[in-house]
């Protein structure tokens, strides 16, 4: 029971640790590496005749610092994962605690087998406490993914209506993973797809 309760807490500490860690950057980059092959071959062959080639970029990590809906996101992420910390927090001092006051108990050897099981149990209520806490993160962890796909799918949308007449294709660029290693800066669109979407944005309760 003890060994799985500390690889219960260990695994909360690596959650708590990793979500949010890489941000929306990562996710919202790597969401649309993944389709990017298979999208431009697609538009490749249906509107070859009609391209010209009009390239522009956008640098992901100023749509993630300056996007009001990733802030919103990422603001109410850190709350909830603050909330989730002290939860885990005050668990894990408990948890010190009672274990302690159980091994002195059991090397004392003068407490009652009815005493030491009531030790143990509250020792085990803690675990299911904890085990509740990495379910917790686990559901921010996926609500972050599925606000950030929605997200994805809205940018992706934007700019197929927005770049007609205007763009061919829309990179995206980061230095942190620069597929892109050379880019006109009169082709970084990023500030012009910000202020439409940062204008089109209406947070939740309004």
């Amino acid at each position: 029971m003890i060994k799985s309760l500390f690889e219960v807490f260990q695994k909360i500490h690596v959650w708590l640790t990793l979500v949010l860690l890489a941000g929306m950057v990562y996710l919202l980059f790597f969401n649309s590496v993944s389709s990017v092959s298979e999208a431009s071959t697609s538009i490749t062959a249906s509107k070859s005749n009609e391209l010209n080639g009009n390239v522009a970029f956008i640098q992901i990590q100023l749509l993630n610092d300056s996007c009001l809906e990733i802030q919103d996101i990422i603001n109410k992420a850190k709350q909830e994962k603050l909330k989730i910390e002290n939860q885990f927090n005050k668990l894990s001092d408990s948890y010190r605690a009672k274990l302690e006051v159980y091994k002195s108990s059991v090397n004392a050897g003068i407490e009652s087998d009815a005493n030491l099981k009531k030790k143990a149990e509250e020792i085990q209520s803690i675990e299911m406490q904890a085990q509740q806490v990495q379910k917790q993160m686990e559901e921010l962890e996926l609500t972050i993914r599925q606000q950030n796909d929605a997200f994805l799918k809205r940018v992706k949308s934007f700019l197929a209506n927005w770049c007609k007449g205007k763009y061919d294709y829309v990179l995206t660029y980061s230095e942190e993973v620069p597929f892109m290693l050379y880019g006109h800066s009169a082709k970084d669109i990023s500030l012009n797809v910000i202020k439409e979407l940062n204008k089109n944005y209406k947070k939740p309760n309004e």
